[in-house]
């Protein structure tokens, strides 16, 4: 089940603070990788990326928070993937880039967070996910979700579980064209009653059955995002569309 601190006292300034540090820059163990598709703006899930359900909402562990970095191997190297990752809870003491090794890559190391589900409705109902990005737009998009969490904490000792939506938003970049980024939208907060009364717990992160290990991503490392350009026109939002 979703493990909360037995000090919640303690844990709204830890997320408090976590929330101002991503959004000054600007974990999830387990379960398939999450991603969303930047040329169609799709969310899908695991090795064949499975479409996300439209309308589908899915429940944040709120002791999964993560950030660190994470290095790729470069576009010439035959043996493509990632050459190491440090990933440590938003809530800990933070991962010191000046502390981790040089890879002799051209990017180096990239700033990642990201943060674990469970869906909750719909057909994918007790699929459990992990997010991790990269992105500009990414991270801004679970720092928002962070900074939520940490102003609910100040509300209420039980409602603290995020249930979200997995929308995107777009713009048109002088060079790339039309690029998606990920939209995280809170819908609501709630307990560990009505979670448990909507999902199995046994399939919730951090839960005894829950898959080892999280998936890698079967895509190539993601090539930086350009910012958006300031004539670029306001984000249109969307919903996801299932694939055909």
């Amino acid at each position: 089940m979703i493990n909360l601190p037995a000090n919640l006292d303690d844990f709204r300034q830890k997320a408090a603070t976590a929330a101002a540090r991503q959004k000054q820059e600007s974990g999830t163990q387990g379960g398939a990788y999450l991603r969303l598709d930047k040329k169609t703006g799709e969310w899908g899930y695991g090795p064949e990326q499975t479409p996300v359900e439209p309308g589908s909402r899915w429940a944040v562990d709120p002791g999964s928070f993560v950030e660190g970095y994470i290095a790729w191997r470069d576009d010439t190297d035959p043996q493509s993937g990632i050459l190491g990752e440090h990933m440590t809870s938003s809530f800990g003491t933070p991962v010191q880039l000046s502390d981790l090794p040089d890879v002799g890559t051209k990017r180096g190391w990239d700033k990642q967070t990201g943060f674990g589900v469970v869906c909750i409705s719909g057909e994918d109902v007790g699929q459990v996910c992990t997010f991790t990005t990269t992105s500009h737009g990414g991270k801004a998009a679970v720092s928002s979700l962070l900074s939520a969490f940490a102003e609910q904490l100040g509300k209420s000792d039980e409602a603290v579980v995020p249930v979200v939506t997995l929308e995107s938003s777009s713009y048109k970049h002088k060079k790339w064209g039309l690029t998606y980024v990920p939209e995280v939208e809170v819908q609501e907060f709630i307990n560990q009653d009505q979670l448990a009364a909507k999902v199995d717990q046994k399939q919730l992160p951090g839960g005894a059955e829950q898959p080892a290990g999280q998936e890698a991503p079967a895509e190539a490392p993601p090539a930086a995002e350009p910012a958006p350009v300031q004539e670029a026109p306001a984000p249109v939002r969307r919903r996801r569309r299932r694939s055909a």
